[in-house]
């Protein structure tokens, strides 16, 4: 699989592939900085926002998108454009697999229930709803992490090639 956009030893990488499909190629080309800088911190923040080794990938929509422009972008005045949403999309088109979707939910619904246990109005109902979840949680825990790896395996597919060998720039793997 093509990377477009990667982060390898803590750099965000553009595939010259990237600058070809639309909304990424308007975004380069309407770039009018020194060294394209601002196309690339689009680039950033569409690969930490959405790539799934992103380390911000498990927080929540908002705080990723606070995390990110806090501690990568480091530029108060970032606004996400609606051009900047539909490379998002885009980019989550070509590289979410139905499993990496899936577990996308599985976190948004994580999300939820802890918004729950913090708000909780605790009565009879509550607190055996309450006990019940912290009961299941190891068996709730584990079945996610296995999920996480296999997501991680899923992204990870087709990275190596036999004797660590490196492709030519015109080979597919």
């Amino acid at each position: 699989m093509i990377k477009i956009i990667d982060l390898k030893d803590g750099k965000i990488i553009v595939a010259p592939e990237c600058l070809v499909i639309e909304p990424f190629k308007s975004v380069y080309e309407n770039d009018k900085s020194k060294n394209k800088v601002e196309s690339f911190k689009v680039m950033q923040y569409v690969w930490f926002h959405s790539a799934f080794k992103s380390p911000f990938f498990q927080h929540s929509s908002a705080d990723r998108h606070k995390l990110i422009t806090e501690l990568i972008i480091k530029d108060k005045k970032f606004v996400v454009t609606e051009q900047i949403k539909e490379c998002i999309v885009v980019f989550e088109k070509i590289f979410t697999t139905p499993a990496m979707k899936l577990f996308r939910s599985v976190q948004e619904s994580i999300v939820k229930m802890e918004e729950f246990f913090k708000n909780v109005d605790y009565n009879e109902d509550t607190v055996t709803k309450i006990q019940k979840a912290v009961i299941d949680m190891p068996k709730m825990q584990e079945a996610i992490q296995s999920a996480f790896d296999n997501c991680m395996k899923e992204q990870s597919t087709g990275d190596k090639i036999r004797g660590n060998a490196t492709l030519g720039m015109f080979e597919n793997q």
